[in-house]
C-alpha cells in the first residue's frame, strides 16, 4: 500500500504522514492504544458512509497502514518490557516493513 503525504486534521500532533503514525517512539502504551482507538472509529465512519470517494478510500487505506504501525510499535514495546529491555527504545517501522508480516 501507499503511504499518503497529505495531513489529515485525524492525525496527532507528533504524526508524521508521510511515515506513519507515530514520529515519537516514547509515547506510552496507553497513548497508543487510545490512537488506535480513535483510528478504528474513523475507520468505521468511514466504511459506513456508503458509497466512498477515491478520497475516502485512500484515507481508509492509509488508516490501515497506521493501524499496523501502531500494533507493530505496541508489540514492539511489549517485547522489550517482557525482556527487561527499555520500551522507549522500540522504533516505528515503515509501512513496507510492517505490511510484510504475515499474521
Amino acid at each position: 500500500m501507499r503511504i499518503l503525504e497529505t495531513a489529515y486534521p485525524e492525525s496527532p500532533p507528533d504524526a508524521n504522514p508521510r511515515h506513519g503514525i507515530i514520529g515519537n517512539s516514547a509515547m506510552s502504551d496507553t497513548n497508543i492504544l487510545d490512537h488506535i482507538g480513535k483510528l478504528v472509529e474513523e475507520e468505521h465512519r468511514l466504511q459506513n458512509e456508503g458509497k466512498a470517494s477515491e478520497a475516502t478510500r485512500a484515507r481508509i487505506r492509509h488508516i490501515e497502514e497506521q493501524l499496523d504501525q501502531c500494533w507493530d510499535l505496541l508489540r514492539q514495546r511489549r517485547a522489550r518490557r517482557e525482556f527487561g529491555e527499555d520500551p522507549a527504545g522500540a522504533k516505528t517501522r515503515d509501512v513496507k516493513t510492517v505490511e510484510g508480516y504475515e499474521g
